[in-house]
């Protein structure tokens, strides 16, 4: 078993990214902050406690967030050296969502063959702001099965 695993973290801007990571990594429960700076690159690292009692690390690679073109020699090199990915959208956003398909697409149509198998996992943000929302859950999940990916909404 590995000591250590990469996962890449990608999104559009504004999706809640960095505040996912700040959340699962720190535990942290404060209020979101409102003045939006915009991460460039970040790696947060985490140590973690496997059922099989032994410890791993992972580091979360957090990238600026993404736009329709997409950059596709970025996606390139994330797939270099990431063993999995973690894409996040924003529930109250469609256009997140519609770049996240984009996002999806391109790691599909770029991953060498043994990654075939690599782990990704979809994080839908911001329920807590169910009122404003502009993607349908039933949406959604089906996109998330067709995809072959996990889908979690979170606040």
């Amino acid at each position: 078993m590995r000591s250590h695993y990469k996962v890449v973290v990608l999104g559009a801007k504004q999706c809640g990214k960095t505040s996912i990571l700040d959340q699962v990594i720190n535990g942290s429960k404060r209020k979101f902050n409102t003045n939006y700076e915009p991460t460039i690159e970040d790696i947060f690292g985490a140590v973690v406690e496997t059922d099989r009692q032994t410890k791993e690390k992972i580091y979360f690679f957090d990238f600026s967030g993404m736009s329709a073109p997409l950059n596709i020699d970025a996606i390139k090199t994330y797939l270099s050296y990431a063993d999995a990915f973690v894409l996040i959208y924003a529930i109250n956003d469609k256009n997140s969502y519609l770049i996240l398909d984009h996002i999806k697409k391109a790691i599909d149509r770029h991953k060498d063959r043994d990654k075939r198998d690599m782990p990704i996992v979809t994080i839908g943000t911001k329920v807590d702001r169910f009122r404003e929302r502009e993607v349908d859950f039933d949406e959604s999940q089906g996109w998330a099965q067709r995809e072959k990916t996990r889908l979690f909404e979170v606040t």
